[in-house]
């Protein structure tokens, strides 16, 4: 995609140049009508005004990204994003609470588009 999916439960967070959007419920309209929780993260570009995808690689732990959450808190501090809780989807919509803390250096991520998690 070019953009991010429509949802709700997500945040954003700003970056200089831009801000950052992680996670959330994706809506579930057309083309893709399955409604879940989603795990990207996206960057707007205010000089470019354009979103561009960014891609998790390894750090100090293996590039494995968070789970798909919504309700979660975000915020920016220096050159990272940090995350921490909300819920899951799950089978019954109990949406168990997550009690995780995920940071995102967010300053390296040059051309690649991507960033490390830690």
């Amino acid at each position: 995609p070019r953009s991010p999916t429509v949802r709700y439960g997500h945040t954003m967070s700003p970056w200089p140049d831009g801000l950052v959007v992680y996670g959330g419920h994706h809506k579930g309209l057309a083309p893709n009508p399955e409604e879940k929780c989603v795990n990207d993260l996206w960057k707007w570009e205010f000089s470019s005004q354009s979103w561009k995808p960014l891609a998790v690689k390894g750090g100090k732990k293996p590039a494995k990204p968070p789970p798909p959450s919504t309700g979660h808190a975000a915020v920016t501090w220096k050159e990272t994003l940090w995350v921490f809780g909300g819920t899951r989807d799950d089978t019954v919509n109990l949406k168990p609470k997550i009690h995780d803390v995920w940071a995102f250096t967010l300053a390296d991520q040059g051309h690649s588009g991507a960033c490390t998690i830690s």
